[in-house]
């Protein structure tokens, strides 16, 4: 094995764990502002912020219920049923957006009852999320291997660039190839050291 696979797979860990949560994150803080202009997200403000996306999340699944057509399709705001002990509840409430994994950022944007994503506060499209979404489920969240193709890395970093682009001006933290090409040589380091370690052993 040339450590390839295993190679992409690192890869597409820091795209979508380091770079698109990272994006994610803006996205959300963006739609946020759009549709509370008054009073942008904090993360430091002790869960201010998680209790009022809470609130109107409660509000606006209510309005929503009491639509004839809601009503008819059996609407449901994503977070309408998370019981009060449920981790995303818990996290939402504690406000601090950079401890939101790649999953609950998606879940925000793409079914909160408060429809961030309606107008687009940036020039990403749902199918983007749902996309950012399915390539962490299908590669990294529901896997049996530590391997990856490399088409699919190319495909999470082609969406890291987009949603980098419709962020702009970009966070100095932000710099897909860069942290990339970082990580994957320090990632090459380690395995050339284990390597050097196994055949010593077998020597």
């Amino acid at each position: 094995m040339d450590g390839g696979g295993a190679i992409n797979f690192w890869q597409l860990n820091v795209l979508v764990h380091d770079i698109i949560r990272r994006l994610l994150q803006e996205v959300f803080k963006r739609a946020w502002k759009a549709k509370n202009p008054k009073r942008p997200w904090n993360d430091l403000d002790k869960g201010a912020s998680g209790r009022m996306f809470l609130q109107r999340e409660a509000d606006a699944n209510n309005r929503a219920l009491d639509s004839e057509k809601a009503k008819d399709q059996g609407k449901k705001s994503a977070f309408s049923s998370f019981k009060v002990e449920d981790y995303y509840h818990k996290m939402i409430e504690k406000g601090d957006t950079t401890k939101w994994d790649v999953t609950l950022l998606c879940k925000v944007l793409e079914w909160s009852n408060q429809k961030f994503l309606d107008p687009r506060p940036v020039d990403l499209t749902r199918d983007d999320i749902a996309n950012a979404r399915k390539i962490r489920n299908d590669h990294l969240g529901h896997t049996c291997s530590t391997e990856v193709d490399a088409s699919v890395v190319a495909r999470a970093s082609e969406l890291a660039n987009k949603m980098a682009i419709a962020v702009r001006p970009l966070d100095p933290e932000i710099v897909v190839s860069s942290l990339l090409e970082d990580k994957t040589q320090r990632l090459g380091q380690a395995i050339g050291v284990v390597t050097e370690l196994a055949n010593g052993a077998a020597a």
